[in-house]
């Protein structure tokens, strides 16, 4: 049975220290289980004009340093970054959220 805390992630009812993150994308899937607050995410590397679509979900610092790289090298970095970010808002319960924009991870 799952419990949900308030402003938290679905849990199994009675594990209070089972902590778990479930993430997809493309073929990939990734099931991270830990005895502590986990975040996980996995991100396959998308097209040049994805780029351009989250931008406005980055850090102000993100987006100064995504833009600065070469247009070839923005969907490997971005997949990178994307990944951090949502493991983390994952890990601190906020998921993808309007914080994400708030949220520096790289720069």
């Amino acid at each position: 049975m799952l419990r949900r805390p308030a402003r938290l992630r679905p849990a199994l009812a009675g594990t209070a220290n089972l902590h778990s993150s479930l993430s997809h994308s493309d073929d990939l899937a990734l099931i991270a289980v830990s005895g502590v607050r986990i975040g996980a995410d996995v991100e396959g590397i998308r097209q040049q004009t994805i780029v351009g679509e989250l931008l406005p979900s980055l850090h102000p610092d993100e987006h100064t340093a995504l833009r600065a790289l070469p247009d070839a090298g923005r969907p490997r970095a971005l997949a990178r970054l994307w990944t951090r970010k949502e493991a983390r808002l994952k890990a601190t319960g906020q998921g993808a959220s309007p914080t994400a924009s708030r949220t520096r991870t790289w720069a």
